[in-house]
């Protein structure tokens, strides 16, 4: 493998930042063995060394599946052939991952982001009902939350109202909460639509509630706009199936998975000690 940078390498997603702490989560090959994406096979083999002392399991009881990773990394990065390959599936994962979290975002999964607590007692499946903030047109009232306070509080970042617990309190509640919004932007909406509106209202650009008034010029994308453009982009995933791209971004995908799981069955401070680069 050439030791220059190469022009068409892939572009690297930022690590994800895991929502219990400041860890960096590594989400490709490049990141777990904590080199550039133009790295040359020298380095490579010196991360992986270094790296491989770190989780072994001889010396890292829950270090088995990164041992793993790990040996399919340097499998995958140390031969010309298989790494441009992997690179060209790091560019399918970009190109068709309708939006791609940055840092410090959760990734899509398919799940909610909030908790369940209970069910809608008129049943439905993935029909039933469920709670969703337009976080956009929010003004941060806390009607809301004084009305059905298990189920909205507000977020930290802006100030606005957020459903963080589905069905934690009675639908009487649930129903003055949303008749009390000045604005009307908390909506019942089925189960099958929860997952994708709570993975992009991480999306929208926002003030805060408290600068509102001196940031009117600001317009952020309404996030059911932003749904049914990553609905319509996972159907164009699904058209260009064909291609084989689809395949490749989908393991791109189930590779981060694991990496997240193998990641967090580290202990800190073998996490903090997999950040020290290579002298």
């Amino acid at each position: 493998m050439s030791t220059t940078a190469r022009a068409d390498g892939p572009d690297v997603a930022p690590p994800l930042r895991d929502s219990e702490g400041d860890d960096e989560v590594p989400v490709d090959y490049y990141q777990l063995l904590v080199v550039s994406p133009d790295a040359s096979a020298e380095d490579i083999k010196a991360a992986y060394r270094r790296l491989m002392k770190l989780c072994h399991p001889d010396v890292q009881a829950d270090g088995e599946e990164c041992s793993i990773l790990l040996n399919e990394a340097y499998s995958t990065l140390s031969n010309e052939g298989a790494r441009i390959a992997y690179d060209v599936a790091l560019a399918a994962a970009r190109l068709f991952s309708g939006l791609a979290p940055s840092a410090g975002m959760r990734p899509y999964t398919g799940d909610s982001f909030s908790a369940w607590h209970g069910s809608d007692p008129l049943g439905g499946g993935w029909d039933q009902r469920t709670v969703f903030v337009d976080e956009v047109t929010c003004i941060g009232c806390r009607n809301c939350t004084h009305c059905a306070g298990k189920t909205f509080a507000l977020e930290d970042d802006w100030g606005r109202a957020r459903v963080f617990a589905q069905w934690a309190d009675s639908e009487r509640d649930i129903q003055t909460a949303i008749d009390s919004c000045p604005v009307n932007c908390i909506h019942w909406i089925p189960k099958r639509s929860l997952p994708v509106l709570e993975y992009v209202m991480q999306f929208p650009q926002r003030v805060s509630v408290a600068s509102m008034a001196t940031n009117s010029g600001v317009r952020s994308q309404s996030p059911f706009d932003l749904a049914d453009t990553f609905t319509r982009k996972a159907r164009e995933r699904e058209a260009r199936s064909a291609a084989g791209l689809t395949d490749a971004a989908s393991k791109a995908g189930f590779l981060q998975l694991r990496l997240r799981g193998a990641w967090m069955r580290l202990d800190p401070r073998t996490r903090a000690q997999w950040r020290i680069t290579s002298q």
